[in-house]
């Protein structure tokens, strides 16, 4: 008798001290998301558990503290950080493709350009070299073809050696393979072989133009210096447009959740998820996603904030503290107050100290916040704890 009036002392004070961490708990809700009515709901009732669940004892052993199931619509059960990422026509670098020398910065920074509008005038040596290889390839290849026509009317009355038609023929091709290759450079510095003769008019000068509509947020320039292709940009535009924003969970959200973006004091952004990284990042285990917002969104461009993941309060999924689960036969159960006997449950995501789980539960209905304790007590009325 006396060990028995021990144990059931050890489980008057386990009780007591569980009872008030599920309060604190509770109190601090799902991660960082919990509003403070989840609290008021989570708060633990240390109420003498319903019939069955001593197990027909007959002795007074410490109460079962019991939480109410939360609405899953009422918590946040996932906070994760974000960042709004630019869409890819919202931003533009200002190059030059070869070696050149700036002659004139048309914008500052801060100032609102349309595409197309000039950036930069620039002289670039090489682009000077296309262009009169293309104007001279040019010359050559019109000399040739009215050589080739010439031979093609004496052709007729057999005065034209095979051989110099050969000849002409070879000289032709070379002067299109000249201009060819002139004519590529032209194109890669943006310019169709129609500009060489405004290049070699300008003395080689060209202006660069900005890809997107926008602001200049930089300028790296100084008149009179030289720029290497593989260096930093002349200038760079940021525009505006639609944005997606990256978050990085530490678990795969539940099917059906909703997302919402806070930064900082702003009200929150509705989004809608549009895709979802196949595996987790090995650096830090997060799984990244991709949102989009339903409606305006004007938050700027590199923005840092916060994506809170609800779930659809139709969905039938309850939160429960995680202390709440139990296994048994292979999957996680809970006690039920209104039966007193474990109930299956399936787990759909767990956060901190909560977990989503949905099965023959509403919210409002009691559990055992310590379910294994509850479940020692139905099995064997405490003879087996501690």
């Amino acid at each position: 008798m006396r060990r028995r009036e021990v144990r059931e002392a050890r489980w008057a004070s386990w009780g007591g001290s569980l009872a008030a961490l599920m309060v604190a708990l509770a109190g601090s809700g799902c991660g960082k998301g919990t509003e403070a009515t989840a609290a008021a709901e989570s708060k633990v009732q240390a109420q003498p558990p319903a019939q069955g669940v001593e197990g027909g004892s007959g002795r007074g052993s410490a109460p079962t503290p019991w939480v109410k199931a939360r609405a899953a619509g009422d918590t946040a059960l996932l906070e994760a950080p974000a960042v709004v990422l630019a869409p890819p026509e919202a931003a533009g670098a200002v190059a030059a493709p070869f070696a050149a020398r700036v002659t004139r910065i048309h914008v500052q920074p801060g100032q609102a350009v349309e595409k197309g509008a000039p950036v930069v005038d620039v002289l670039m040596p090489e682009l000077i070299g296309a262009s009169g290889a293309y104007a001279a390839a040019g010359t050559r290849l019109a000399a040739h073809r009215r050589r080739k026509a010439q031979l093609d009317g004496l052709r007729a009355d057999g005065l034209v050696k095979l051989s110099e038609m050969a000849e002409v023929e070879a000289q032709i091709a070379d002067a299109e393979a000249d201009q060819q290759i002139a004519a590529a450079t032209l194109r890669s510095a943006g310019m169709g072989p129609g500009e060489a003769g405004r290049v070699l008019g300008s003395g080689g000068g060209v202006t660069l133009r900005s890809p997107v509509a926008g602001v200049v947020t930089e300028v790296r320039a100084a008149l009179g210096e030289m720029r290497d292709p593989a260096g930093e940009p002349l200038a760079r535009v940021v525009g505006g447009g639609a944005a997606r924003v990256e978050a990085r969970l530490p678990s795969r959200p539940p099917e059906g959740a909703r997302y919402d973006l806070v930064i900082g004091a702003a009200a929150p952004t509705l989004l809608r998820k549009v895709a979802e990284a196949p595996a987790v990042d090995g650096r830090d285990g997060t799984l990244r996603i991709w949102l989009e917002a339903e409606g305006t969104f004007s938050a700027p461009h590199g923005a840092l904030g916060k994506v809170r993941v609800r779930v659809d309060p139709g969905s039938g999924a309850v939160v429960v503290p995680t202390a709440a689960l139990a296994m048994q036969g292979g999957g996680a159960v809970v006690v039920a107050r209104k039966t007193g006997q474990p109930l299956q449950v399936e787990v759909l995501a767990t956060a901190g100290a909560d977990a989503l789980v949905r099965g023959a539960l509403a919210a409002g209905d009691e559990v055992a916040a310590e379910a294994m304790r509850a479940m020692v007590e139905v099995q064997g009325g405490g003879e087996g704890a501690p």
